[in-house]
């Protein structure tokens, strides 16, 4: 597999491609149907959904289950093309797992290696020295600890095999979460990566990731 390999970088976790198509499907798309036009203006709102107009409607988009959609398929890319991307650590951090965990963790070293983590081990010791470049220093020994943990939530609609499963898990651990504030070009990225995903509109585990609120929902809540 190929290997690249960047000492103390952190990257943008949603850099890639530049394809600007529409979130849904122009081509089948009804009168009153929601068209999410990529030019419009964004708004942050209470720093965790983004806000923007559709032809007629609202869209709220909520960035943490967004950035889980976008992470899992770019994960799954990489398990399935076996190219790994690591940022190297300064200092090598050592893991302290009990027999049961070491056995969990030789299980999921194949998987581990080929999204980013990289190890030095012995039969006593193992020592991360390089994680995936959406990770921090700080993060390493938990975010192994939660991949190797089996008894992880699966979700409304788990996922079916290990490899969906590791890239389930970090999805969920790198994604940006709710409460951070976006900068209007993160906003606009973000928009544009979750546009070309595979299945926009939910998690891998079947949780909403936009709500639309068209002209008679919002008639309706001033109604009310």
């Amino acid at each position: 597999s190929d290997s690249v390999m960047q000492e103390g970088v952190w990257s943008n976790p949603w850099t890639e491609g530049n394809n600007t198509e529409t979130l849904f499907d122009t081509s089948v798309a009804r009168e009153n149907q929601c068209i999410l036009d990529i030019e419009a203006p964004k708004f942050h709102l209470f720093a965790t959904y983004i806000a923007l107009n559709c032809r007629n409607s609202l869209v709220l988009i909520h960035q943490h289950r967004a950035h889980i959609r976008i992470l899992y398929e770019r994960y799954l890319r990489q398990l399935a093309l076996q190219k790994v991307v690591s940022q190297a650590l300064l200092f090598p951090l050592s893991l302290s797992l009990d027999h049961g965990q070491r056995q969990d963790f030789d299980a999921a070293l194949p998987l581990l290696q080929q999204v980013g983590f990289q190890f030095d081990i012995t039969a006593d010791t193992i020592e991360v020295t390089a994680i995936p470049m959406e990770g921090q220093p700080q993060q390493a020994e938990a975010w192994v600890m939660a991949l190797i943990d089996n008894n992880a939530d699966g979700g409304s609609t788990p996922v079916e095999n290990a490899k969906e499963r590791m890239a389930l898990k970090l999805a969920k651990l790198a994604a940006i979460p709710a409460g951070r504030f976006l900068s209007p070009e993160a906003m606009e990225d973000l928009v544009l990566r979750l546009s070309e995903t595979d299945e926009p509109k939910y998690t891998p585990d079947g949780k909403q990731t936009m709500v639309n609120l068209d002209s008679d929902a919002l008639v309706s809540l001033f109604n009310a």
